[in-house]
C-alpha cells in the first residue's frame, strides 16, 4: 500500500500592512501643578510579519505642564510605534520620539504609553504615558519628565 507524500503545513495567513489610525487625549502633568491637554494623532501602517504599527504621531498641547510661559500652546512632531501584548492581546504599548515646539523654542522629545486595550473589537485603549523632553533652546540642566493618562481609540 502507497501513502500519500507527506507535504508541509500550509504557512499562516501573512499579517496585512493596513492603515492604523489613533486618537489618545488626556491631561498631562509636569513641573505645574495645572495640567496640559494633550491632544495627540496617530497616523501609520501596521508592519508586515510583526505586531508593531509605525507611524507619524502629531499632537497638540495646551496648558501649563510645560516648562515655561511659551508652553501654553506647544504642537509635537513624534516617529510612533504601537503593539499589543498578552494572550488576548487586550495590552497596548507605544513608544516614540522626535521635536516639540513652543513658539519658536524647540525640544527634544521621548514618549511612552502603556496600558490596556477594551471593548469587543478592542479599539478602546485606557493607559498610562511618560515623557521625557529635553530643551536645548533654554540649556536645561536636565531632561524634565510628565506623566499623564490617555482614554482614547486604536484602530489596530
Amino acid at each position: 500500500m502507497s501513502y500519500p507524500p507527506a507535504y508541509p503545513p500550509a504557512p499562516a495567513p501573512a499579517n496585512k500592512p493596513r492603515f492604523v489610525f489613533a486618537f489618545l487625549p488626556g491631561p498631562t502633568y509636569g513641573l505645574h501643578f495645572f495640567p496640559s491637554a494633550n491632544l495627540p494623532f496617530f497616523f501609520g501602517a501596521r508592519l508586515k510579519h510583526s505586531p508593531w504599527a509605525l507611524g507619524f504621531q502629531f499632537t497638540v498641547s495646551v496648558g501649563f505642564a510645560e516648562r515655561y510661559l511659551s508652553g501654553l500652546l506647544t504642537h509635537r512632531y513624534h516617529v510612533t510605534g504601537l503593539t499589543s501584548f498578552g494572550a488576548r492581546g487586550r495590552g497596548f504599548a507605544s513608544v516614540g520620539g522626535g521635536f516639540a515646539v513652543r513658539f519658536f523654542s524647540p525640544m527634544v522629545e521621548a514618549e511612552g504609553r502603556v496600558g490596556l486595550r477594551f471593548g469587543s473589537r478592542r479599539r478602546g485603549i485606557v493607559a498610562g504615558m511618560v515623557r521625557l523632553g529635553y530643551d536645548f533652546a533654554h540649556r536645561e540642566g536636565a531632561p524634565v519628565p510628565q506623566v499623564g493618562v490617555v482614554v482614547g481609540i486604536c484602530t489596530f
